[in-house]
């Protein structure tokens, strides 16, 4: 079982621990999607961190209209 926190925006946050290749591995605050579709999304600076292939890279269009 996970056990996670709403933030101050009410939103649903889980801590996930991320390892790569090399061992190396940070715990990151990950925001819950109730669409979670077995993807997971990083910032490029914890990407190169952990030493981690790229997969894809992409912007997306959010909710509020912002560009991600």
């Amino acid at each position: 079982m996970m056990t996670g926190r709403v933030n101050a925006r009410r939103e649903p946050m889980l801590s996930v621990t991320v390892r790569g290749p090399t061992g190396i591995s940070r715990t990151v605050d990950a925001l819950v999607d109730s669409g979670f579709a077995g993807e997971l999304t990083l910032q490029p600076s914890l990407i190169r961190v952990l030493a981690l292939p790229w997969r894809s890279r992409d912007y997306l269009v959010l909710a509020n209209g912002s560009i991600a």
